[in-house]
């Protein structure tokens, strides 16, 4: 294979798996917010899966699908022990 149809073959892999990547950010969406059929009428429905098994709360947030959104995910993460007023010591234990 010549280095010119490598290169265009890399180029189509990679806007494949760009393709793909977004149709599984929408699908991971979708199944996060899926109504939950057993949740009490006015409850809040509880997501599909679990962590690391079919539910992201970062895609849930729709903070998955760019470097910036991820960079504002890391920030609620580091940010979240101190918001709810967790004293330093404690903090050291939930770094991310």
């Amino acid at each position: 294979m010549y280095i010119g149809e490598l290169e265009e073959e890399r180029a189509s892999n990679q806007d494949l798996q760009d393709k793909l990547k977004v149709q599984q950010d929408k699908a991971d969406k979708a199944l996060a917010m899926a109504d939950d059929e057993d949740a009490d009428e006015g409850s809040i429905p509880r997501p599909r899966g679990s962590s690391g098994n079919g539910f992201s709360i970062q895609v849930a947030m729709g903070l998955a699908t760019s470097d910036k959104k991820k960079a504002i995910y890391t920030g609620v993460q580091v940010s979240s022990p101190q918001s709810i007023g967790l004293n330093q010591d404690l903090t050291d234990v939930f770094q991310c």
